[in-house]
């Protein structure tokens, strides 16, 4: 069997739409995810952000205006909350596959790194609201992060990655950004 289709890939797969059924399917937020979501639906009527409120760290709904427009003109404001659980769980899902692949490229063992990629997710899944919101994408881009962290590559194609995600990070948790930096410039230093 392909260790890309491997056992323990499968069962730490399951174990992760298991968690993100629970996440997608129960219970509602009222408090975060309802910010986060006004923030949106305010984004995708107006093409505007800052039209609910000036929280400063909207700017991270840019990324995601295409796929709430093409909602909104399908359905409407009806179920956006739904596609945007939908769509956090599909880049969660998208990023355990990524760091299990990335993880195996770097020689670990496919138990060590289904197990590490999905530890990875987790965490972003059981943040307190499952939303697209700064936190969620930030804690997506640490996990990104830690992952290439493993395999530094400065002088191929990693000097444009190790350049670029921060000043990405900025438009999404500007701290995240320098804690970022501080760490590239650290291993570029040692």
């Amino acid at each position: 069997m392909s260790p890309f289709l491997s056992a323990p890939l499968l069962s730490t797969g399951a174990i992760l739409l298991v968690f993100l059924f629970f996440r997608v399917t129960r219970g509602l937020d009222v408090s975060d995810e309802m910010q986060y979501y006004g923030q949106i639906k305010g984004l995708v009527e107006t093409g505007r952000l800052f039209t609910t409120d000036m929280f400063v760290q909207q700017a991270v709904y840019a990324l995601f205006y295409p796929a709430f427009r093409a909602h909104s003109l399908a359905f409407g404001p009806e179920g956006m909350i739904f596609f945007g659980r939908i769509l956090i769980s599909l880049i969660h899902g998208a990023l355990f596959l990524w760091a299990y692949r990335r993880l195996l490229a770097l020689r670990f063992p496919a138990l060590v790194a289904g197990a590490t990629a999905l530890s990875c997710v987790i965490p972003i899944c059981s943040s307190s609201a499952f939303a697209v919101s700064y936190n969620t994408v930030s804690l997506a881009m640490w996990a990104v992060f830690i992952v290439k962290f493993f395999d530094w590559d400065w002088d191929g194609d990693g000097s444009f990655f190790w350049a670029a995600w921060p000043c990405l990070m900025v438009a999404v948790y500007p701290t995240s950004a320098v804690a970022m930096a501080v760490l590239i410039f650290g291993r570029l230093i040692w």
